[in-house]
C-alpha cells in the first residue's frame, strides 16, 4: 500500500506536470470536463487527473498480452477454495513456524464423504462460490487440524484466513516479510492447482473482462504416470553424479558445448518424453475451451483468449533436476512451438542455491538454446535491489541472461543500473532486441522499488522495448489494467501513445507464432506490404485476410489493431 506522504507527493508532482500539457477542455464552473475531449491522448490526459477515471479509461483500453504470468500465481485464493471444494480437497490448519494455520491444500487421507463435483465448477459465475459440506460430513469441520476445504464455507474466519495465508492481503509492501511470504505460498497450493484445464478456463475468462487477448503463462513440466519414455530418461540419470544423464549435464552446466555421443542419448531420450508433455499441455488448451462452450458458443467470454505455454524451471534445485526441467522444456517447445513457446526459469533470485548456481544456470540455458533454437528464452534476471544479495550478485546477472543464456526476453530487470557497465548492456538489449516484462505491483511489494525509483522510463529513453505484465496477480490481487493505470499515475512523460507502444510490444515480442504484421516493431508505423493500404496505413480487412494463413501472431495483432481502433474512435 502507499502512504499518505507518497500520494501526497505524487499528487503534488502529477499537477505540477499537469501545467506542461495540453490546456483542458473546460466545463461548468472551470472544471474540466473528460466527456467533452477532442482525442484519445486528450481524454487520457484529463482521465490520468483522477486515479478512478484513469482506472475507467484502461479498463476499457484494449489490450495485447501479458507476457509475465504464473499459472498458479494467476488464480484468486477464493478461486482455489472453489476448486477445492468442488473436487474434494482437505486444507491443512496445523500450525507453521510462526504459530499460524498453515492452510495448506492437501488430498484428504480418507475420501469426503458424498461424491465430489469437479466436473461442475460454475466456471461461468460472475464470483467464485464454495460448495458447502453435506450434512453428514458437517462433523469432520471440528476437532482436527486437518478438514475438508468445504468447511471453509461455512466458517468466515477460516475463509478469510486463508485468503490472506494464500495471498498479499494485508501484509504490508517493501518488506522483507512481503519478500519471504509470497515465496511460501507457493508450497501450500498442492492439488488445489492440478487442474490446469480449470485454472486456464477461469483465466481466460478473468482476461477477457479486462479486455486481454493474450495470456502467456509459466508452469512446470506435468508429471507422466506410468510413461515409459519417462522412465528411460530418468534411468540415464538413475546412477547419481556417476551417471550418464549427470554427466552431460555437467557439460551443459559448464560452458558453450557441443553434444557428444552420451549427450546426443540423453536428448533422444528427453525428446521422447518431451512429445508427451507436449501433448498433454495442448490438451490441456483444448479442455480449457471445452470448459468455457467454446464450440457451441465461440463468442463465450475467454474464447477470444489465446494461450501461450512456458515451461518453467526452478532455479532452487538441485543441478542436476534444473537440467532434467530445462532439457524437457527446450525439446516440448521444439516438438509443439505452437502451444508450448518457451521456457523460463522461477524462483527466488536472491536464494543460496539460485545465487551461487547463477552461472552454471546460464551456461546450461545457453546451450539448450542451441540445441533446440526454435523455443523462446523468457528468463527472470534482476529481480533484486540492493542489501537483498551481496553487492557481487548484482553485477552481472541480467548480462549473463542476455549474453550467455541468450535470453529473448528478461522478467523484472529492476536491478539493471547495478550491473557492471550497465549503458553498454542496455544499448545492447535496444539492438538486439531483448524486451524486459516489468511488473509494477509486485516490484513495489516485494522489493519496494515503485514511482521514481523503478527503471521504466530508463528502459524507455534508452531505446529497451518494454512490456507492463502482471506477475502472480492472484496472489499479488492486480490485475494487467492496474500496471498500465500505474504508468499513467506515476510517470507524467507518458502519453497514450506510450502506453499503446507497451500493448504492441505484448504481442510483438511475444512468443506467438508466425509473421508479425508490422515492418518496424517498436514504432508501429509501418504495416507489412500485406497489411497495408493504399494510403500507407494498416487495412485491417486486407490484414485479417492475410493473418489466416500466417499463424498466430498476425492474427491476434490483427485483433488488437480493430479493438484499438474502435476504442480510439469513441473520442473524434
Amino acid at each position: 500500500m502507499r502512504s499518505f506522504p507518497a500520494l501526497l507527493l505524487l499528487c503534488l508532482l502529477t499537477a505540477a506536470c499537469r501545467t506542461a500539457g495540453p490546456a483542458p477542455v473546460l466545463g461548468p464552473a472551470g472544471q474540466a470536463a473528460c466527456s467533452e475531449t477532442r482525442s484519445i491522448d486528450e481524454a487520457f490526459q484529463c482521465a490520468r487527473r483522477d486515479p478512478n477515471s484513469l482506472r475507467e479509461l484502461v479498463l476499457a483500453m484494449p489490450k495485447g498480452g501479458d507476457l509475465h504470468h504464473h499459472l498458479t500465481g494467476a488464480i484468486y485464493p477464493e478461486v482455489l477454495i472453489q476448486l477445492a471444494s468442488y473436487q474434494g480437497l482437505c486444507i491443512d490448519l496445523s500450525p507453521d513456524g510462526s504459530g499460524s494455520p498453515k492452510f495448506a491444500f492437501q488430498s484428504c487421507s480418507t475420501p469426503p464423504a458424498g461424491r465430489p463435483d469437479a466436473g461442475n465448477i460454475p466456471l461461468a459465475a460472475l464470483t467464485a462460490d464454495c460448495q458447502a459440506c453435506p450434512a453428514s460430513q458437517s462433523a469432520a469441520c471440528t476437532g482436527s487440524v486437518f478438514v475438508p476445504a468445504c468447511c471453509l464455507c461455512s466458517n468466515g474466519t477460516l475463509y478469510d484466513g486463508a485468503v490472506n495465508a494464500l495471498s498479499m492481503r494485508g501484509v504490508p509492501w517493501g518488506t522483507l516479510q512481503a519478500h519471504d511470504h509470497f515465496f511460501a505460498i507457493f508450497g501450500k497450493l498442492g492439488p488445489a492447482t492440478g487442474n490446469k484445464a480449470a485454472l486456464m478456463a477461469q483465466l481466460r475468462q478473468q482476461a477477457s473482462r479486462e479486455n486481454v487477448l493474450y495470456l502467456e503463462t509459466m508452469s512446470s513440466v506435468p508429471y507422466l504416470a506410468n510413461d515409459p519414455s519417462l522412465k528411460a530418461f530418468q534411468d540415464l540419470f538413475a546412477a547419481g553424479n556417476d551417471s550418464a544423464g549427470a554427466a552431460f549435464c555437467r557439460q551443459l552446466e559448464a560452458g558453450p558445448t557441443e553434444p557428444d555421443e552420451t549427450g546426443r542419448k540423453v536428448l533422444a531420450a528427453g525428446e521422447a518424453v518431451a512429445k508427451r508433455v507436449a501433448e498433454v499441455m495442448a490438451a490441456e488448451i483444448a479442455d480449457s475451451s471445452r470448459l468455457l462452450g467454446c464450440d457451441g458458443k465461440p463468442d463465450a467470454p475467454g474464447c477470444e483468449v489465446t494461450v501461450g505455454r512456458q515451461i518453467e524451471t526452478h532455479r532452487t534445485s538441485s543441478l542436476v533436476n534444473i537440467c532434467q526441467e530445462a532439457l524437457l522444456g527446450f525439446a516440448s517447445s521444439q516438438a509443439d512451438r505452437q502451444h508450448i513457446v518457451g521456457i523460463n526459469i522461477v524462483a527466488a533470485e536472491d536464494a543460496y542455491v539460485a545465487r551461487v548456481d547463477y552461472s552454471a544456470h546460464m551456461n546450461l540455458l545457453g546451450n539448450l538454446g542451441r540445441i533446440y533454437p526454435l523455443a523462446g528464452r523468457a528468463l527472470h534476471a534482476g529481480e533484486l535491489i540492493e542489501g537483498l544479495v551481496p553487492p557481487n550478485d548484482l553485477r552481472f546477472h541480467i548480462g549473463d541472461a542476455v549474453r550467455v543464456a541468450g535470453a529473448n526476453r528478461i522478467g523484472h530487470g529492476v536491478a539493471i543500473t547495478y550491473e557492471t557497465r550497465s549503458g553498454d548492456l542496455l544499448k545492447e538489449m535496444a539492438a538486439k532486441p531483448v524486451a524486459v516484462e516489468l511488473n509494477l505491483v509486485s516490484n513495489a511489494q516485494l522489493l519496494g522499488v515503485e514511482g521514481a525509483e523503478h527503471p521504466l522510463p530508463l528502459y524507455v529513453e534508452r531505446g529497451v522495448p518494454v512490456v507492463l505484465a502482471t506477475d502472480d496477480p492472484g496472489i499479488m490481487r492486480t490485475s494487467l489494467t492496474e500496471q498500465f493505470r500505474l504508468a499513467a499515475l506515476d510517470y507524467p512523460r507518458f502519453r497514450y501513445a506510450d502506453l499503446r507502444t507497451f500493448n504492441r510490444n505484448s504481442l510483438e515480442y511475444s512468443f506467438l507464432t508466425g509473421a508479425s504484421i508490422w515492418e518496424d516493431p517498436g514504432a508501429y508505423r509501418h504495416p507489412v506490404a500485406d497489411c497495408r493500404a493504399a494510403t500507407g496505413g494498416l487495412d485491417l480487412d486486407r490484414c485479417a485476410k492475410w493473418a489466416e494463413s500466417q499463424g498466430d501472431k498476425a492474427r491476434v495483432q490483427t485483433l488488437l489493431e480493430r479493438r484499438l481502433r474502435a476504442f480510439e474512435e469513441r473520442y473524434p
